[in-house]
């Protein structure tokens, strides 16, 4: 019994790593370079400079919480969609509250993450509209069975081909709709990672949804693989999607560097042409 217990912790484990951990990867990645843009913003150019994104990223991230706290049956009581506070650092807000019941429990997980899933149909939408060669891009995957972790890291950077890309460049052009896209997709890219609270508040509910995992995968072993390669799939283009989050995230950091640099130019030399008047 215990050797048959620790063969389906290790199997579970293998399953879990490679359809989830790349996910989980690549929404760290994208964490780390939204935390790393909105630092170095707040640093140099005041926390009013968020408002140009927040406004259309945080009450996206924000009704995503409230959205899946209603989902879960949480009794949300007040929804702050855009409420800067430069004191706390907050955006926005949604309070809720829930009850000991594995379902509300289960659902503090999926509440904390809803801004990933609410960011990434915000942006699929956006690209349906505007761009729809990106959408068929990373959809464009086939896979018939569960796949290692070395065959799902393949599967997701596939996406990152030279062919493919210059091709997606090859439509990108400089029109209005593109224009817009690009500046909703980097704002809401740039606000659609958990915030700490959130995942502080996701512990409970993800030890509860692993436990129930795990008793399907001993019971219900057949149904979990084939509903495995179902959620590979899924988990493949999400990570796909994360992934674009994490590039157009990091394009208001790359225009950030830029106006420093540029920035510390200027006063190089205006400080080198009052030394020469002094002089």
């Amino acid at each position: 019994m215990t050797t048959f217990l620790s063969e389906q912790i290790i199997n579970l484990g293998s399953f879990l790593s490679a359809t989830f951990g790349l996910t989980l990867s690549v929404a760290l990645l994208l964490r780390v370079s939204q935390k790393v843009a909105i630092y170095l913003a707040i640093r140099y150019n005041g926390f009013r400079c968020l408002y140009f994104t927040g406004i259309l990223g945080v009450p996206i991230h924000e009704l995503s919480h409230a959205a899946t706290a209603i989902l879960f049956n949480h009794n949300v009581r007040a929804i702050s969609l855009f409420k800067p506070n430069r004191q706390t650092g907050e955006l926005g807000c949604v309070e809720h509250s829930y009850s000991n019941t594995a379902y509300q429990q289960v659902g503090c997980f999926f509440v904390a993450i809803a801004p990933l899933f609410g960011g990434a149909l915000a942006l699929y939408l956006l690209n349906y509209f505007l761009f729809p060669q990106l959408n068929d891009w990373l959809a464009n995957i086939h896979i018939n069975t569960t796949l290692s972790m070395a065959e799902a890291l393949h599967a997701l950077t596939a996406v990152l081909w030279f062919a493919d890309y210059t091709t997606i460049v090859h439509y990108f052009n400089f029109s209005w709709s593109h224009g817009i896209w690009l500046y909703a997709a980097c704002a809401i890219s740039l606000h659609m990672s958990p915030s700490r609270a959130d995942l502080r508040n996701m512990w409970p509910g993800l030890f509860l949804l692993l436990s129930i995992v795990f008793v399907l995968f001993i019971f219900v072993p057949t149904g979990v693989h084939s509903l495995g390669i179902e959620l590979q799939k899924a988990s493949i283009i999400f990570a796909r999607m994360l992934l674009l989050a994490t590039v157009l995230s990091a394009i208001p950091l790359l225009l950030l560097c830029v106006m420093l640099v540029v920035k510390k130019c200027i006063y190089l030399v205006k400080r080198s042409t009052l030394h020469d008047i002094k002089s």
